[in-house]
């Protein structure tokens, strides 16, 4: 059954598609803040719109551009990607250590597709870090284009945040957060922990704080604009709020 949303997913699956590559590489930047939400369900997990989004943009820039990507990342890094890529195998051999699982007990390793689908997370991250830079190195793109939709997607995250503050949970989760990745938005003595479009406030904060920091830099260099001192003030209150949330998560 086609819904709105792969309406609109298609409709943007063109746009990428058409429009000059930066906008195009904006537009998937932008789309990578919602780590949750899901193009399709296979068995228990699911294929995330990030991902997809990133694979068209690869395609289109090896194909639509007709040229060839330059790897301008360290070796030090690709080396390491293709170590990770190897230790996905080394649960086979050690099922007889004990780890704390996410339940925080004591069980074996075990070699499962989850192996697979944390290293595709490094993977991804490592293949969209390529096409950045040969799209800066070629000079198709500006420095300035990827501020730009950094500062759209810090902008978008605050304000579905706030959303998810005074939408019923349940449609939330619908709209912004449907894999089965992650499971449902968890909840403190009845209030719920705020993670906007991530899979826990933690994912949250790690994404906000570096972009928070820029602007608190910018804002106490003397560049106080207006979009600085609002960034800083939504982002400043994220942060108390998020470490309150996880003193009573503990406590």
């Amino acid at each position: 059954m086609i819904t709105a949303k792969y309406l609109i997913l298609f409709f943007l699956f063109g746009v990428v598609l058409l429009i000059r590559i930066e906008k195009a590489y904006q537009l998937t930047l932008l789309l990578m803040i919602f780590t949750r939400l899901s193009f399709a369900d296979i068995g228990g997990d699911s294929i995330l719109v990030c991902h997809v989004f990133t694979l068209l943009l690869l395609f289109r820039i090896f194909f639509g551009e007709k040229c060839f990507m330059k790897i301008c990342i360290p070796k030090q890094l690709i080396i390491f990607t293709a170590y990770m890529g190897i230790s996905v195998f080394l649960a086979l051999f050690h099922g007889d250590t004990y780890v704390i699982n996410v339940d925080n007990q004591y069980a074996p390793v075990k070699f499962s597709v989850q192996q697979f689908t944390q290293y595709a997370y490094l993977l991804h991250a490592v293949i969209f870090m390529a096409m950045t830079s040969d799209l800066l190195v070629k000079g198709r793109m500006k420095t300035d284009d990827v501020w730009k939709a950094l500062d759209l997607s810090y902008v978008l995250v605050i304000a579905l945040g706030f959303l998810q503050l005074i939408m019923p949970i349940e449609t939330f989760d619908f709209y912004f957060r449907d894999s089965m990745i992650g499971g449902a938005s968890q909840t403190i003595n009845g209030f719920h922990r705020i993670d906007s479009t991530f899979g826990e406030p933690s994912m949250l904060m790690l994404f906000l704080s570096p972009l928070f920091c820029r602007y608190l830099y910018g804002f106490l260099s003397g560049r106080t604009t207006a979009k600085n001192l609002m960034l800083v003030i939504a982002g400043g209150w994220w942060q108390c709020k998020t470490a309150v949330q996880a003193m009573c998560w503990e406590y």
